[in-house]
């Protein structure tokens, strides 16, 4: 069953801010749930987890 965390949760299990999550779902670079149209951003933790190693492994292999 899927982990739905809030953004201060978030941002404590992955080390990013508040600020990279909130924008990186403004962007549409993180999966997340609203709760209203302006309301909180929730997070499935494994959803997220793999979108940032997927885009961790996307940078390494830009650096080679």
């Amino acid at each position: 069953m899927a982990q739905i965390v809030n953004i201060t949760q978030a941002a404590k299990l992955t080390g990013l801010s508040t600020y990279a999550l909130r924008k990186g779902a403004k962007e549409g670079r993180f999966p997340h749930l609203r709760t209203t149209e302006n309301g909180k951003i929730l997070f499935d933790l494994e959803l997220l987890a793999q979108t940032l190693a997927t885009e961790a492994m996307s940078s390494i292999k830009q650096t080679k």
